[in-house]
């Protein structure tokens, strides 16, 4: 899978180039998210048009990381990567410059690049989300084609974050 150009954090980063269940770690016991509570399998497939299975991303070590969940999509010549990263603090939110602002959460942004994915940042209640899609390969569908689809979950997700 290909990463994005733009990087949240250096631990952000990590999670994307290893991407293939759902890993949750750093922060408090206590403050953990279980994402995948948030993004279920059936909103990856709805997106993706196809059967979704759990992913895994990279150990986190940096203590404000809260939770993850990432679901994918792959065929011989194609693949999708549907995630959910959560930060403690607003000092995550950094959408990248061509980011149009979105009304969610405390403060909002939305990126949709067909080269670089759909990325939809918030901050909600001290934490920062950022739901992230993307496909790769020739014949995968262009990502910006789900970009109302991908949106939509978004403000689904930040109804139902705690």
């Amino acid at each position: 899978m290909r990463t994005h150009a733009r990087t949240l954090a250096p631990a952000c980063l990590a999670v994307l180039l290893v991407a293939p269940t759902a890993v949750s770690c750093g922060g408090d016991e206590d403050e953990k998210i279980d994402a995948c509570a948030l993004l279920a399998q059936a909103d990856a497939e709805a997106i993706f048009g196809a059967a979704a299975t759990p992913d895994q991303g990279a150990p986190v070590t940096d203590p404000n990381y809260l939770g993850e969940c990432l679901w994918s999509h792959d065929t011989m010549t194609t693949g999708s990567l549907l995630a959910l990263y959560v930060w403690k603090g607003a000092q995550y939110y950094n959408p990248p410059p061509p980011a149009q602002p979105f009304a969610i959460g405390e403060m909002g942004a939305v990126a949709a690049d067909d080269s670089a994915g759909v990325d939809i940042e918030w901050v909600q209640d001290g934490r920062t989300y950022v739901l992230s899609y993307f496909t790769t390969g020739p014949g995968a569908p262009a990502e910006t084609a789900a970009a109302e689809q991908v949106k939509a979950l978004a403000l689904q997700i930040s109804m139902a974050a705690p």
